[in-house]
């Protein structure tokens, strides 16, 4: 995943996917948080930050179709055990 320094920010990098109309996904590193933007949707706010390695999985997981020119309004859901 490429993500690039977001600017006028300190620990934030952005993704922008050009085939979405530049629709953007923020990484920030400070605040340990993941902002998937206004039309992915998560069932927690566990899912956007770093508290659980699976959450990079999540992350991958949403990038890859982005970046193929794949996208729908998605949510992300949590199994709870």
């Amino acid at each position: 995943m490429e993500f690039s320094p977001k600017e006028n920010t300190i620990d934030v990098y952005s993704k922008k996917y050009k085939r979405h109309d530049s629709y953007t996904i923020d990484v920030d590193l400070e605040k340990s948080t993941i902002d998937y933007g206004n039309l992915i949707t998560s069932d927690n706010e566990t899912t956007r930050n770093f508290s659980q390695p699976e959450n990079f999985v999540v992350l991958e997981c949403v990038d890859r179709p982005l970046e193929r020119g794949h996208f729908s309004k998605r949510r992300i859901e949590q199994k709870r055990g």
